[in-house]
């Protein structure tokens, strides 16, 4: 088995290529394409479209008058008799 000072430098060797690749994807990411990440971002964000509204009138397209149409408790009580 290796020594624990071998295994730790390789362990800190492995954490230390891992960051400069993360810092290496980043400046690229960043300087060589970031324009066209920010067109790409553009294209994607969201756009407002004003609709028009669908109006109805207020008043009841049959008009009925609530002497001919019972309520639900006149109807309970003449189903109740």
């Amino acid at each position: 088995m290796a020594k624990p000072a071998v295994r730790l430098e390789f362990v800190e060797r492995g954490v230390f290529a891992v960051l400069a690749l993360l810092v290496v994807r980043a400046a690229q990411v960043q300087l060589l394409e970031g324009r066209r990440w920010a067109e790409a971002a553009q294209a994607q964000r969201t756009e407002r479209i004003v609709l028009g509204t669908a109006r109805r009138s207020r008043s009841p397209r049959r008009p009925t008058t609530s002497a001919s149409r019972p309520t639900s408790c006149a109807m309970r009580r003449a189903t109740a008799r």
